[in-house]
């Protein structure tokens, strides 16, 4: 599916949460000067950044893709050199990742080429052309990127994770205070009759 058969002039502030994680393909042009790094991320247990480059479509917008992970020993003020994406007209393979806004939003003042997160929303705010409410999760592309970095990250996970044994231990702690709080409640009278019936005459 193409990522314009999915977002168009109208789409709302929620499209990227309706379409989260669908295989979909853009073709654009790259914009690397407005390319910023998103710091404090991991990859197989190393500390490095996130690469999120506005990709310029043929209608004139753009989506923001996460073309992969850099490592770094910390936090980096702006991309590194040396990954530069490819130039000219480019066709990227990904999954459709949702809006991801800072609960702290940036104060108002000169563009950062550094951020907290994937905040889509604030990156629209420094850019010169409009940006769809979503970012693609690069997978692959044509051409290909050039050198080892950025690596392209992982598909996420969509198995029922934890949540299933989650629900089994709490119906584990109902069955137990169902069964179990009227045992002691029924304990409890009958050590109140005993108690009566010793302090009688």
């Amino acid at each position: 599916m193409a990522w314009q058969d999915l977002f168009g002039p109208n789409a709302g502030p929620t499209r990227g949460h309706e379409v989260s994680f669908r295989p979909v393909t853009a073709t654009g042009t790259y914009v690397p000067s407005d390319e910023v790094v998103v710091n404090a991320r991991a990859l197989n247990g190393g500390p490095g950044v996130w690469i999120l480059t506005p990709l310029r479509l043929d209608s004139g917008r753009a989506v923001a893709v996460l073309r992969g992970f850099v490592p770094a020993p910390g936090p980096l003020d702006a991309p590194p050199r040396g990954i530069d994406p490819p130039a000219g007209r480019v066709t990227v393979t990904g999954i459709v990742q949702p809006l991801d806004s800072s609960p702290f939003p940036a104060p108002a003042g000169p563009s950062s080429r550094a951020f907290d997160n994937p905040d889509v929303a604030r990156l629209a705010t420094q850019v010169r052309y409009p940006l769809d409410p979503a970012y693609l999760q690069l997978r692959s592309s044509d051409p290909a990127q050039a050198g080892q970095v950025p690596v392209p990250l992982p598909p996420p996970t969509l198995d029922d994770g934890p949540h299933l044994n989650y629900a089994g231990q709490w119906f584990l702690f109902t069955a137990v205070v169902l069964i179990g709080w009227p045992l002691v409640l029924r304990r409890s009278a009958a050590q109140r009759d005993a108690e009566r019936s010793g302090a009688g005459p």
